[in-house]
């Protein structure tokens, strides 16, 4: 019975899987972080891979895997401090398509790889010890068709996302302290439609 079963749902995989859409994106972002003390943001980039499933004709949904980074700076009188946190993250969202224009909105977990806090000897505060493992927020992006060539279909991207939890632990600062991420960008996706 399981090897029917195995079969029935590798049967509906390569069903799918002619429906299905892959792209890949890179995107130029602003970085900073949301916090009760003044930052100050910076440029940084993304680079993601998305998988679009089939559904309905209106909504369907994707499947984001993206390696990022995030943090802020903040300038003291005497030295400019910068905070990187890197993740690999996951975004699952809704998609909307408007003829030639897509919106897509959902929640993303982010994982820590590594931080990378300057100038060494100022910045202990903002390690891996304090930070969290974890970042949990939401993510909106908007992509507009601009050509193709061949099966491939290339599009501008915008995307917004918001941190819903504070990057560093609690008890570092006062408990009412929120740090939370906030990045924004425009990049290029090139998608392959294998239903083509």
């Amino acid at each position: 019975m399981k090897q029917y079963l195995g079969l029935l749902i590798l049967m509906f995989f390569f069903y799918e899987s002619y429906t299905q859409q892959l792209g890949v994106y890179g995107n130029v972002i602003i970085s900073n972080r949301h916090s009760n003390v003044k930052r100050e943001a910076f440029l940084t980039s993304n680079m993601g891979i998305e998988y679009h499933f089939k559904s309905s004709r209106f909504l369907k949904y994707t499947a984001n895997l993206v390696y990022e980074q995030k943090g802020s700076n903040y300038t003291y009188p005497k030295y400019t401090a910068t905070f990187r946190v890197n993740y690999i993250t996951i975004k699952g969202a809704a998609k909307i398509e408007l003829n030639t224009f897509d919106i897509q909105l959902g929640p993303y977990i982010g994982f820590l790889t590594f931080v990378d806090a300057k100038p060494d000897d100022r910045g202990a505060l903002y390690t891996e010890d304090f930070t969290k493992r974890v970042d949990f927020g939401l993510s909106l992006s908007m992509n507009q068709y601009l050509f193709r060539l061949g099966k491939t279909t290339y599009h501008i991207r915008g995307e917004v996302n918001y941190g819903l939890v504070n990057v560093i632990k609690d008890g570092l600062f006062t408990t009412d302290s929120f740090d939370r991420n906030f990045t924004y960008g425009l990049g290029l996706v090139a998608r392959w439609n294998f239903g083509d």
